[in-house]
């Protein structure tokens, strides 16, 4: 006879039966099924997906591994923390999804970074929409091609104070380099008043903030996982994002508001000078807001990549003086020794920018990209890619890949783009800076104004590995890639 406790139980059972099957048909493995695909490979458990096998640091050389072990798409389970990722490692499938696909373009929401840290309004995490749009106008009216040639004034005076500091001395050259290019946009930015009075201060603010974004955004945290974490306090043990939070929201807020009151307080009282906020004021076709705000990342991010993708072919060519020789020569006979070239004469220097193309090629600064996220669900090639899944485009794979660049693609090699098929080959300078909507608008003035500095360097020093340095001991890491406890001397080539 069936007593209410019974009818109870049955009932439990039954409602954790019909739970159980509503899951399992919304798993990422039963829609894939439903769409008559099934999901890329990887190293996933039944159980626990790939929470047993995922790296806690140094994402990009386990991501390249996986390579080797299961080709050019890897599906990451990572469900039970609320996350299921798919790594790209082919350029011509990155090109296709995240380059023509519009349903690539957004990116991820993390409680940590978005709230927390105050990053939801950057247009680094900005989904695509009018906002971002707008911003992407207002880069493209900076920092387009033609536009970028305006500054070569400006970055020319910056790279002859640059040359003059370093001369003859043993330094971190990534240090000596955001010395050097910060004041270029600080200037171009917000005006030579600011620069003077503030540059230095927001400057390092600036690269610290980076800095601390780039440390949170290879890990999982807790509070993604559950967001009502977000209001515990930050005393409670173990909220370490929780002051992370904190330090991170009293460096944005700074960055974010105090250059554009400051011009602001200089347009009241009429005497602000150029830069592009003031001349961006004066459009109306934008607002203020999207000026602030789209400026404030342009400044942060400029620095930082540049000096580091400078950083790395200083590396890699005090590890090769044969390369180097090879470039004094051609400066010195096609521009003069001891003369530093204009960007015109720049362009007519093909060692040169095989050189930087190399550098780039072989250590992109951020070699997984940021990662782009899937609006919607997808079937590639018989792939299924669900719904919310992140996208990370392994930069730093498709650089080194063997079937595009031969058996001695670990190799610095520059002649590899003075080959006459070298038109075949992807171009670094484009390719390292993303796909798509996403790609990095500063692009374009990122590479002359790099090649402004390298080309200064070479024309004036011979650079050297600092004295105990050992090229080869050295490693890199970090989100932006650069070789720790790099040190060179600027070895002065003409005269005193």
């Amino acid at each position: 006879m069936e007593t209410p406790i019974n009818y109870l139980i049955t009932g439990i059972a039954a409602a954790a039966v019909a739970s159980g099957f509503y899951v399992a048909s919304r798993t990422p493995s039963s829609r894939a099924k439903k769409a008559g695909a099934k999901l890329p490979p990887g190293p996933n458990n039944f159980l626990l997906g790939a929470l047993h096998t995922f790296p806690q640091h140094h994402w990009y050389e386990t991501f390249t591994q996986w390579q080797q072990e299961f080709g050019d798409l890897v599906y990451i389970d990572l469900s039970v923390a609320g996350v299921t990722m798919l790594i790209v490692n082919s350029l011509e499938v990155a090109e296709e999804l995240a380059g023509k696909r519009k349903i690539y373009s957004n990116r991820p929401h993390t409680t940590l970074i978005n709230d927390l840290m105050y990053a939801d309004w950057t247009i680094t995490m900005q989904h695509d929409g009018p906002i971002f749009q707008e911003q992407r106008r207002i880069l493209h009216k900076c920092l387009s091609p033609a536009a970028s040639a305006e500054h070569d004034y400006l970055v020319r005076e910056h790279v002859a104070s640059f040359v003059q500091t370093i001369s003859g001395k043993t330094v971190d050259p990534f240090e000596a380099l955001t010395d050097g290019i910060g004041p270029i946009l600080t200037i171009l930015s917000y005006g030579e008043n600011y620069d003077r009075d503030h540059g230095e201060e927001y400057r390092k603010v600036s690269l610290e903030s980076i800095e601390l974004v780039a440390t949170t955004f290879t890990k999982f945290w807790a509070v993604d996982l559950l967001p009502i974490l977000k209001y515990v306090p930050t005393w409670f043990p173990g909220a370490e994002f929780r002051r992370i939070g904190v330090l991170a929201t009293s460096m944005v807020k700074k960055l974010r508001f105090e250059p554009l009151a400051y011009i602001e307080n200089a347009l009241g009282k009429g005497n602000a000078d150029r830069s592009f906020v003031t001349t961006l004021l004066q459009d109306q076709s934008f607002t203020k807001e999207n000026i602030r705000d789209v400026i404030t990342v342009m400044h942060s991010s400029g620095v930082d990549t540049t000096a580091s993708s400078i950083t790395n072919l200083l590396y890699y060519m005090a590890m090769h003086p044969e390369c180097q020789k090879l470039v004094h020569k051609e400066l010195d006979e096609l521009v003069g020794k001891g003369v530093v070239p204009s960007f015109a004469e720049i362009q007519q220097l093909p060692y040169l920018n095989a050189v930087w193309k190399e550098g780039l090629r072989l250590r992109p600064p951020v070699p997984l990209g940021i990662p782009h996220v899937a609006s919607e669900e997808d079937v590639w090639n018989g792939f299924y890619i669900p719904k919310g899944c992140l996208v990370h485009c392994n930069i730093g794979f498709m650089m080194r890949d063997p079937r595009i660049w031969g058996e001695d693609s670990e190799l610095f090699k520059p002649d590899r783009f003075l080959d006459p098929n070298a038109k075949d080959l992807p171009d670094p300078t484009n390719t390292t800076f993303g796909f798509g909507r996403r790609i990095c608008p500063g692009r374009f003035f990122a590479h002359r104004e790099a090649l402004q500095f390298i080309a200064a360097i070479f024309a004036s020093f011979k650079v050297l590995p600092g004295q105990g340095v050992n090229l080869s001991d050295l490693i890199f890491e970090g989100t932006v890639q650069r070789p720790v406890n790099f040190r060179c001397r600027f070895e002065p080539r003409h005269g005193s």
